[in-house]
């Protein structure tokens, strides 16, 4: 497939995800990093590189569990975060080739913190992983891969997600009674 073409998955991918830390909700937010976790896939497949598909899969069928968290009871599960992190860890284990890279174990630390803070229910805790954890190692990921688009996503959701925790913040102080809807459960 044309390279530009498979590059522009990927930009629509980022649209996705990088807009995804500006939406004020954690539900909202994890719907559209969803959208976006779903087009990096086929992008990732098209550039053959299997630990970020296997990786981005589960995170989004993770995700998908997550948002009907409150709304359906099978997703109350307590287990699900555990059972995605499993799941998660044997994907990626399963994709790898030949001799350990440390740019796979990246990828899949990377969504393995992503997981287990999207079961936080907390959107500003989903942020502080963005720019800390799951952000800096998806960037080596994405330099090993050669995905343009995700690492430009990256690092513009890493900027998105500090923007969003001053954001949020500053909106704190100015009018506390928010805190809950802001930055708690979702």
């Amino acid at each position: 497939m044309d390279a530009v073409l498979i590059q522009a998955i990927g930009f629509v991918a980022m649209a996705f995800c990088i807009g995804s830390y500006q939406v004020k909700s954690g539900r909202g937010l994890i719907l559209c990093k969803t959208a976006g976790d779903v087009l990096y896939v086929v992008h990732y497949l098209l550039l053959g590189s299997y630990s970020g598909c296997a990786a981005l899969g589960v995170s989004a069928v993770n995700q998908i569990v997550y948002s009907f968290r409150g709304r359906k009871k099978w997703a109350d599960w307590k287990g699900w975060h555990w059972l995605f992190s499993v799941l998660l860890i044997a994907a990626c284990l399963l994709v790898w080739r030949g001799s350990f890279r440390v740019s796979n174990a990246c990828a899949m630390a990377s969504m393995l913190s992503v997981t287990l803070t999207i079961w936080s229910d907390n959107g500003q805790v989903m942020r502080l992983n963005k720019l800390f954890c799951a952000g800096p190692l998806w960037v080596i990921y994405t330099i090993a891969a050669g995905s343009i688009s995700n690492l430009l996503c990256e690092i513009i959701g890493m900027v998105s997600a500090a923007v969003g925790i001053c954001r949020y913040r500053q909106n704190e102080r100015e009018n506390p009674t928010q805190r809950r809807e802001e930055h708690g459960s979702i």
